[in-house]
């Protein structure tokens, strides 16, 4: 049998273990106490609050009222259903009125009774009912 000599290619435990406590490597355990734990508090930034209270510079939005934040929704979907109406009267052309339910489904003037149902489904919105000249019909 022939001798293999063997090369000692081990590395000290100092030299390969990073971030962690010197006590328990002299003491040959090794125990990671790189702390991992996130509990960074938020950064306040040392602003001059006179310019605010002056009422100079200050980017505060006024919020609206429920009412006036249901109009507008109202309003926006109402365009909405305008817009939608005349792409469909183009190709309807014999269509006086098209209904469309608050999700925007399109139902012809003579299928009310079935834009009516579905809009029952929806838990919010009214149907909309859109002239062939792009007026909302009440």
């Amino acid at each position: 049998m022939a001798k293999v000599k063997s090369k000692d290619t081990s590395v000290s435990k100092e030299s390969e273990v990073k971030d962690t406590d010197t006590s328990t490597v002299a003491e040959g355990k090794e125990t990671d106490t790189k702390d991992t734990s996130v509990s960074k508090e938020p950064e306040v930034k040392d602003t001059d609050t006179s310019a605010v209270a002056e009422g100079k510079g200050a980017d505060i939005k006024d919020t609206a009222s429920p009412e006036k934040q249901k109009e507008d929704k109202a309003s926006t979907h109402e365009k909405k259903c305008v817009a939608l109406a005349l792409k469909y009267f183009k190709n309807y052309k014999g269509e006086k009125v098209l209904h469309i339910t608050s999700d925007y489904q399109v139902f012809l003037s003579h299928n009310k009774g079935l834009a009516l149902a579905h809009q029952r489904t929806i838990p919010e919105g009214v149907l909309t009912t859109v002239s062939a000249e792009g007026k909302i019909v009440r």
